[in-house]
C-alpha cells in the first residue's frame, strides 16, 4: 500500500494518472517494481487493459525504462479464496 487518496468518484484513467505518479515517485528512490497486484473490480481490470494496449496481458512495459517488463497480478489470495469455495460446493 502507497498511499489513500480521497476520491468521490473513481474511474480507470484516475487509477492510470496515480499509478504513473507513483511509479515515478518510487523509482526516483530506488525501488525497482517487479509487479503491480489489484483486487479484480471491473475499474482494476480496465485499468490493467489500458496499461496492456487494450488488451489484459500479463505485463506492460515500464514506461521510465523501456525494456523492463513489469507483471500484472489480479489479488491471488481472492481468486484462490473463490476457486476453493466453488469446489468445495460441488462436492
Amino acid at each position: 500500500m502507497i498511499c489513500f487518496i480521497p476520491i468521490s468518484s473513481l474511474n480507470s484513467s484516475i487509477v492510470t494518472n496515480h499509478f504513473f505518479e507513483v511509479l515515478q515517485a518510487l523509482k526516483s528512490v530506488g525501488f525497482k517494481i517487479d509487479l503491480v497486484l489489484c483486487d479484480g473490480h471491473k475499474i482494476n481490470v480496465k485499468f490493467f487493459t489500458e496499461l496492456g494496449s487494450g488488451f489484459l496481458e500479463i505485463y506492460f512495459m515500464d514506461s521510465f525504462e523501456s525494456s523492463k517488463k513489469i507483471l500484472t497480478m489480479f489479488d491471488p489470495v481472492h481468486l484462490f479464496k473463490n476457486f476453493y469455495h466453488n469446489f468445495e460446493r460441488k462436492k
